[in-house]
Order: structure tokens, then sequence, then C-alpha cells
């Protein structure tokens, strides 16, 4: 998927989609530090996404969702939405004239 010219995510939407869950998380509930685009996770190996209302669109390295949170699964839709979101609010890295 391309946003802004930049690939924000590539692989086999199978894939994608099982790495991809909505973290049901009370607001304030997130460590601090955990915001979307930053790198920050809830867990080793789990990387923010979106942070919604009540809730986080996150990607788990290993597949599986983290265990401390009630977790649902994302539709394609709203994994898009949440890369084009996170590709608006985290502006690009400047080049360096050389």
């Amino acid at each position: 998927m391309l946003c802004d010219s930049r690939v924000q995510v590539a692989g086999d939407v199978r894939d994608l989609l099982a790495a991809h869950h909505r973290l049901l998380v009370p607001r304030g509930r997130l460590p601090a530090g955990a915001d979307a685009g930053m790198g920050a996770g809830v867990d080793a190996g789990v990387e923010i996404i979106r942070v919604e209302d009540g809730s986080a669109i996150v990607r788990s390295r290993a597949g599986a969702p983290p265990p401390a949170y009630p977790v649902e699964l994302v539709t394609l839709e709203e994994l898009a939405l949440a890369y084009m979101t996170r590709a608006i609010a985290v502006p690009p890295a400047r080049e360096v004239a050389r």
C-alpha cells in the first residue's frame, strides 16, 4: 500500500490481516510513549499503527495479539485507513542535501 508515494505496508492480504488486530484499550491505558507511527508498542514485537477512541490498531510481529487486552479482527478497509492516517500524521524524514 502506497500513501504519499511511500510504501506503508506490503504483503499478502491474508498475512497482513492475520498480523493486525484491534486492541480494546480504555483511554489512558496505553503505556507512555505508545503513539501511532512512533515505533513504540504495548508489548515487545507489537507496533501501534493507529490509536482510536478506546482502541488501537496494532501489528504483531509474531502474528499473535498481545494477551493483555481484548482483541478484535480488522477488515482490509480498516487496515488501509489506519496506515493512510498514520502516513499523514507522521511527516517524512527530510533528505540531507549533499
